[in-house]
């Protein structure tokens, strides 16, 4: 088999209600499935290469179970149509739509830590903005609240107003098809739409989609970059200017508005507040 490293395993494996209502040596298997598959030739299927199948006995040697629990298992998992057989090989239903391959980022990743690295500060003006900029950061961590107004727009903000709905109009809880609507739940896409509460058009998602990717890294940096654009007041809409941030590592920023200097003085107050609590 490959040596591939990793799969996605979904938060809402742990409140999937077929996996509740078995037991838990059950689940384990289910998840010595999944790696099986990952690792498979043809990524999916449990094939130990090509031309040989995986066997109960091989999913009960990787579970490190008994074959009998593995054959229970396995006849629980194809009633509930999680396992499908294809010409009397074990496939893993819709495993494409859940284990989706996607562009590799590790060279981005790369290149932003390394201006990270090189990025020093220069200016009491840059002081400032990296004193500001950390605890706003705490504060909108979890994006629970709503951004600021930001629909006056500056002068060198990049307007693409045409290319945006808002939330309530592209939300996907309110779209009827699902399906239609690519790229919507990539989680580079995600954090946009929590950070800034605004849903992009489809072309833009995939935009966002391609140059963030889906490795861990890249988007805990895709977040605080979100975050610092947002707390700087510029405009949210403005999504081709926030990937230039996000690819020069931060460094060059668009000049700042009447509107994001006044929000600038306002996270000034609020640090300074947090310093007198403490």
């Amino acid at each position: 088999m490959a040596n591939n490293t990793w799969l996605r395993l979904y938060t809402e494996i742990t409140r999937d209600r077929k996996l509740r209502r078995i037991k838990p040596t059950f689940r384990w298997i289910w998840i010595a499935i999944l790696c099986m598959a990952k690792e498979s030739p043809i990524p999916g299927k449990l094939l130990l290469s090509e031309n040989i199948p995986v066997t109960a006995e091989d999913i009960a040697d990787e579970a490190a179970v008994t074959i009998k629990e593995v054959s229970q298992a396995l006849q629980i998992f194809e009633e509930e149509l999680m396992l499908h057989k294809e010409n009397g090989i074990m496939v893993v239903t819709n495993w494409d739509k859940r284990q989706y391959e996607s562009d590799s980022s590790k060279e981005r990743v790369k290149k932003c830590r390394e201006n990270k690295k090189d990025e020093t500060v220069t200016s009491p003006l840059q002081d400032r903005y990296i004193a500001v900029t950390r605890p706003l950061h705490r504060r909108y961590s979890n994006v629970t609240v709503t951004p600021p107004d930001t629909d006056t727009e500056s002068d060198t903000d990049t307007d693409i107003n045409n290319s945006i709905t808002s939330s309530k109009e592209d939300a996907p809880a309110k779209s009827p098809k699902k399906a239609s609507q690519p790229y919507m739940n990539h989680p580079a896409v995600m954090i946009y739409r929590g950070v800034m509460q605004l849903t992009p058009k489809p072309v833009l998602r995939e935009l966002i989609a391609q140059k963030i990717g889906d490795e861990p890294e890249a988007l805990d940096r895709w977040r605080e970059v979100c975050i610092e654009w947002l707390a700087r007041a510029y405009n949210p809409k403005n999504i081709d200017g926030l990937l230039d941030f996000y690819q020069n590592g931060g460094k060059k920023m668009p000049k700042m508005s009447k509107t994001a200097a006044a929000y600038m003085a306002l996270a000034e107050k609020f640090e300074r507040e947090e310093k007198k609590g403490e």
